[in-house]
């Protein structure tokens, strides 16, 4: 939990694939009537937990289905333009929301729960202002494997016509040999001339591909700059709106829960966070307490609220230290909170002096 700011990318070289924000796929939506959670290994399981099937499914259901049914649906609003094909990113950001709707319907909400998918969402929507747009990238990628096979296949083509161009030399020059003995020479010699002409087509051939490859390449990098420049793919318009914002802020009028941008995204995740700590029972474990009061803390200084910070990381700090010194013998039971402690000391001092020098 303490590496929160890491944001999760999926590695390797193919370019197709640094689209997909392995976020899309964090959170399960149904097809059908879009009921959203998180895709974890305890859900996965829901058939055969018994206390969830027979205590809680009915409730979750028939709230869910209320919802759905409302002449406005927030839940279908979300849910029906999910298309993680050419809005990969804008959808991850919408199962996010949804699973965040579906919690809010829950009794008792998990406040946890709810801090964890803003500050995701918080994650997708840096992504999505720090890059361009994710179909003209996987376009770009497909258009780059291509361009690298035309490569190899120019490379084979070049080896190959030097090859040719050894053996027709080799070809015409063995007619002459002067290893051969003249009656050799001349019985070989009809063969000569019907050898020039088929090597005269070849060769013919051989300079056609040529001007076709150069030709093809050509056309092949007018479309990666059209696909790179065109408005119509690397805008970022979303169905029928300009933007995808656009759309999330029509959302936000019939739900105040929507967030269209990472501050207002790590703002709720605050929130949340707070009324975790503040719910008797939502939290059991010390060290948990200080993991959610160094997030509250650190996201505070993200989105400047530099005094709400300040006071969350003295809170963390007190009951971090509070944890070492009372189980000072037992390393593994406070290596969490020392980890902790050591992040909450040094970003509290950085939050100080943006405190001071915005007060100046």
């Amino acid at each position: 939990m303490i590496q929160i700011f890491v944001r999760p990318r999926l590695t390797g070289k193919n370019e197709r694939y640094q689209n997909y924000n392995p976020l899309i796929y964090f959170t399960a939506v149904c097809s059908n009537c879009f009921y959203s959670r998180e895709f974890s290994g305890s859900y996965k399981e829901w058939k055969i937990d018994k206390r969830f099937v027979d205590h809680r499914l009915k409730d979750i259901k028939e709230r869910h289905l209320e919802k759905l049914a409302e002449s406005n649906s927030v839940i279908k609003s979300l849910g029906e333009v999910i298309d993680i094909t050419n809005y990969p990113n804008e959808s991850a950001v919408l199962k996010l929301h949804l699973a965040i709707y579906d919690e809010m319907l829950n009794k008792p909400v998990n406040y946890l729960d709810l801090g964890r998918f803003y500050l995701r969402i918080g994650w997708l929507y840096r992504d999505y202002e720090d890059k361009d747009n994710p179909a003209a990238r996987l376009l770009n990628g497909m258009i780059g494997e291509i361009s690298s096979k035309l490569s190899s296949f120019e490379e084979t083509y070049s080896k190959s016509a030097n090859e040719y161009k050894t053996m027709s030399e080799k070809l015409l020059s063995h007619f002459d040999s002067e290893e051969l003995s003249i009656k050799a020479k001349e019985s070989i010699l009809p063969y000569k001339d019907d050898f020039n002409r088929e090597l005269e087509n070849l060769d013919k051939d051989f300079g056609s591909l040529s001007d076709k490859l150069g030709k093809f390449k050509e056309m092949l990098n007018d479309y990666k700059t059209y696909v790179l420049e065109s408005g119509s793919i690397t805008g970022n318009g979303f169905g029928g709106h300009s933007k995808f914002n656009d759309f999330i802020s029509e959302v936000k009028q019939s739900w105040s829960g929507a967030v269209v941008s990472e501050e207002e995204a790590l703002s709720e995740a605050i929130v949340h966070y707070k009324k975790a700590l503040e719910t008797h029972g939502a939290i059991i474990s010390e060290n948990q307490k200080v993991q959610v009061s160094y997030l509250v803390a650190e996201l505070s200084r993200r989105v400047d609220n530099n005094e709400q910070a300040n006071r969350y990381f003295n809170e963390t700090i007190k009951k971090g230290q509070e944890i070492i010194a009372r189980y000072h013998n037992d390393k593994s039971r406070t290596a969490i909170t020392r980890k902790i402690l050591e992040l909450a000391v040094e970003q509290s001092k950085h939050n100080k002096e943006n405190f001071q020098a915005v007060s100046v």
